[in-house]
């Protein structure tokens, strides 16, 4: 077994490696040292009437992000992998697009194309005479807003893995007298487990970390509910204690 040596170097690598751990877990640190600190009434008040809505708001809108991108992501990925088409290239540069757009652009973007007054019901007054228009400023929009704007973290990660995969795989499945569809729900689908969850595992952070959106639509999330404790309450308590709640979440997905 070979064993590197110690250089005149080490304690310096050594140090700055302990430094950058400590920097790494300095706010996890500070947020459960504030655990044992009693309730103030603002944090009292929080806890019990909106914590519950920060919970439910916050599940819902990471559950069907979640399916969402991964859906679209795989089958980017698949498509773009598997199959040629014309307009491949180009597709597959748009379909990376949403990375240059920061989430809360796209919900001002959405919400001025589908709101009152908008292009849409521009479009639809002046050539159908009915002045539709939808409100996107709830859940339903807050999850179709990060999904188009999350949805190429799954795609990258499953094209990378999906243009790694061994090709002989996909060759004696095909040899055996198995279709494409076979193929793709006994072969690449299961196969691909790995590269699914390492998506779902970082979209759910960018999902936990949104705030632009969901408080641009008036959604109450927790990190709305983390925000508004601590500048508009004024309240560390309450927001170390929610962002020590959020924190558990964290952990028990992971």
């Amino acid at each position: 077994m070979y064993f590197y040596k110690k250089t005149e170097g080490s304690f310096l690598w050594s140090f700055f490696t302990y430094f950058f751990i400590a920097v790494l877990i300095t706010p996890l640190v500070f947020i459960c040292s504030h655990l044992v600190s009693s309730n103030t009434p603002v944090a009292e008040r929080i806890l019990s009437a909106f914590l519950p809505v920060y919970i439910k708001n916050t599940a819902i809108i990471l559950f069907f992000t979640l399916c969402i991108c991964l859906l679209i992501g795989f089958a980017c990925a698949y498509l773009l992998t598997f199959y040629d088409f014309a307009g491949k290239k180009l597709f597959s540069f748009l379909v990376i697009l949403p990375f240059a757009v920061p989430s809360y652009i796209f919900a001002y973007i959405y919400n001025d194309f589908f709101g009152y007054g908008g292009m849409l019901y521009h479009f639809c007054n002046r050539i159908f005479g009915i002045p539709f228009h939808m409100d996107i400023m709830n859940i339903g929009g807050t999850v179709f807003v990060l999904s188009c704007a999350f949805y190429p973290y799954a795609y990258l990660i499953l094209r990378g893995y999906m243009k790694r995969l061994d090709s002989t795989l996909l060759d004696s499945a095909a040899s055996l007298g198995a279709g494409p569809l076979k193929v793709l729900f006994a072969v690449i689908i299961p196969v691909s487990y790995p590269a699914i969850l390492s998506a779902a595992l970082l979209i759910t952070m960018e999902c936990l970390n949104a705030f632009g959106v969901p408080s641009y639509f008036g959604v109450q999330v927790f990190s709305t509910g983390i925000y508004q404790a601590w500048i508009s309450y004024q309240d560390m308590t309450a927001a170390l204690k929610l962002s020590f709640i959020l924190l558990v979440g964290i952990t028990l997905l992971a």
